[in-house]
């Protein structure tokens, strides 16, 4: 083992017991690059901190968050000068958020002992063995063994080890998208890295318009047959029932053309450095994942300013 990580290992086994207390701040990429984006190198870090606080540069509206966060964030990346001043350059150079993520990652297993020990003893064993994917339920029974070996501070209930395991689970970033109608009868994919600023108008002409105008025909078609038919057959009644489902569908349709082209209107010029919450963020009415509504919210309330879809909507005046 080089001597530099068994270095690190040395003083993360020294260091006590499992704390619970990065739960306060979880896996926050977004808030880790708004601070950097915003640091000055040239002053100290208690400077940096001050001016982070009187500035609310991460627009929270809670001050116990903000000094949760910042408390993180002083032990991850602010104990040393020459790592600080690493990422951020990147940050501000635009370093492709995908690979600041490992970064952001990596310093935050080496600050804490905890997320160090899960990826020594459990997932780079799992990964020697060719799994590239983990068990969410034997991961957290891993865990559970931990606090019964009094590894931890106190005893963790199951939630607050769902809540530990979730820094890394919660992180969600699909290569492809789904959008889907209210009632599910309906769906289309698109594919993030091919994300284009004309994608959302393609996709409305080459397939949700014309899919509308075809069961529209259709439906045209049933009631031809309705008519021929009467209303008293035992065809006709056949008929109507189809009808109603029907005109079901494509009102569903409709609401779905109505959602995707607000989205479409928008004309934002999509970053893949924004990484993936925040491109899919205005496809909430559509996409089957809550939290794109959370991160919609927070960018027009002004959050990740960094981003290229914040500097948008601000110059947009969409910024509430």
């Amino acid at each position: 083992m080089p001597a530099k990580i068994t270095k690190i290992a040395r003083r993360l086994r020294s260091s006590g017991p499992y704390s619970s207390k990065i739960i306060k701040a979880g896996a926050l990429i977004g808030d880790t690059k708004t601070l950097l984006s915003h640091w000055d190198v040239g002053a100290s870090v208690d400077e940096n901190i001050s001016r982070v606080r009187r500035d609310n540069v991460f627009g929270k509206a809670s001050r116990s968050r903000v000094e949760d966060i910042l408390a993180i964030f002083r032990h991850r990346y602010l104990t040393e000068q020459s790592v600080t001043k690493a990422l951020v350059t990147l940050v501000q150079k635009r370093f492709p958020t995908a690979a600041l993520e490992w970064l952001f990652y990596f310093h935050s297993a080496r600050a804490d002992r905890l997320l160090y020990d899960v990826v020594t003893e459990i997932l780079v064993p799992l990964h020697a063995r060719g799994w590239v994917d983990i068990n969410v339920h034997a991961f957290q029974r891993s865990l559970a063994k931990w606090v019964n070996e009094e590894k931890t501070i106190g005893q963790w209930s199951e939630p607050t080890i769902i809540r530990r395991h979730s820094v890394k689970r919660s992180r969600k970033a699909p290569v492809y998208w789904l959008l889907q109608s209210s009632k599910r009868n309906y769906s289309i994919w698109l594919f993030y890295h091919r994300l284009n600023k004309d994608m959302l108008f393609k996709a409305l002409m080459k397939y949700v318009e014309p899919k509308i105008r075809l069961e529209s025909t259709r439906l045209d078609a049933l009631n031809s047959q309705r008519r021929s038919a009467g209303n008293s057959s035992k065809e006709a009644k056949g008929l109507a029932r189809k009808i109603e489902a029907k005109e079901e569908f494509l009102s569903e349709l409709r609401d779905f053309e109505e959602k995707l082209r607000r989205a479409a209107n928008l004309h934002l010029e999509p970053d893949l450095n924004d990484g993936v919450v925040l491109n899919i963020a205005p496809l909430w009415e559509l996409v089957p994942w809550k939290e794109a509504k959370n991160y919609w919210d927070e960018l027009l309330k002004g959050e990740y300013e960094w981003s290229s879809i914040g500097k948008q909507l601000r110059q947009k005046r969409l910024v509430k």
